[in-house]
């Protein structure tokens, strides 16, 4: 049968084909070049390193930041807890948190005070977003590290309306699910 074909595509003037296999290892070979070189410029540009300890530039950051702290300690005012129903679970689950804030300032009382007046805001603020999350959002570190900045940003907002926001940290006292 090969012989037929080579047969006639000598009588139409056509070369038989050779190399078939070469093609298909040349590409592929290419292929994995550019799968290699793609990863490695990801490595290189995308991934975000850690920077080294001994960095000057970092170091003196970190002195300013140990100044300010030691000048104006951090504020840290607790919030009564909250339960809230978890959405998706009808009615059946309940989530309990319990939150401090960290809060930077020069003013304690001026901000204890302001914190103090809004109670009836946040605890409105963090009822409404609680309750829409569901339990796979408030389940695992990673989503409740995310949930705390969720909440910091949303205080911030509530709080100090129109400022940076003195809000620098939200930790949590309690938090269960039941």
């Amino acid at each position: 049968m090969a012989d037929e074909k080579e047969e006639k595509n000598k009588e139409e003037g056509r070369e038989p084909a050779k190399g078939g296999n070469k093609k298909i290892f040349v590409f592929s070979g290419a292929g994995l070049a550019a799968l290699i070189a793609a990863a490695f410029l990801f490595a290189t540009f995308a991934v975000p390193t850690v920077p080294e300890e001994g960095n000057a530039g970092t170091e003196g950051k970190e002195k300013e930041a140990r100044k300010t702290e030691e000048e104006h300690p951090p504020l840290v005012y607790a919030l009564p807890s909250i339960m809230v129903n978890i959405k998706g679970t009808n009615k059946k689950q309940i989530l309990k948190v319990t939150l401090n804030l960290v809060c930077r300032t020069d003013k304690p009382e001026e901000t204890t005070r302001l914190i103090d007046e809004k109670k009836v805001e946040i605890k409105n603020a963090l009822n409404i977003m609680l309750t829409g999350k569901t339990r796979e959002e408030l389940e695992g570190s990673e989503e409740m590290s995310m949930l705390a900045v969720e909440i910091r940003d949303l205080l911030n907002k509530v709080i100090f309306p129109g400022s940076e926001g003195l809000i620098r940290k939200v930790l949590y006292d309690e938090f269960i699910i039941q």
